[in-house]
């Protein structure tokens, strides 16, 4: 297993349809044993314009297939997969 860092990006005016999504989206992570951490960056108008997962994958591909399986997925303009390594300990 490996780690992976998945950037899925949002044009702005997105937010309402994201809503329309946010059970299914979260109900799909509550799901998934190999996410280790997930966070969203804001634009200026307060709407997501990017989501941050990290997870722990075999292989790229199904990091890929991860992410192509979150209802959010069809409403992103860009996603990026790429390795991950942590080089922090984890902090108390």
């Amino acid at each position: 297993m490996a780690l992976f860092k998945i950037n899925m990006y949002f044009p702005d005016g997105y937010m309402q349809d994201l809503n329309k999504l946010k059970t299914a989206h979260l109900s799909y992570l509550k799901s998934q044993y190999n996410l280790h951490y997930g966070g969203i960056s804001l634009n200026e108008k307060e709407e997501y314009s990017c989501i941050l997962y990290i997870v722990d994958s075999p292989n790229k591909e199904d990091a890929i297939k991860f992410v192509e399986k979150d209802p959010y997925y069809a409403l992103a303009s860009c996603v990026d997969v790429e390795s991950f390594i942590q080089k922090i300990p984890k902090l108390a």
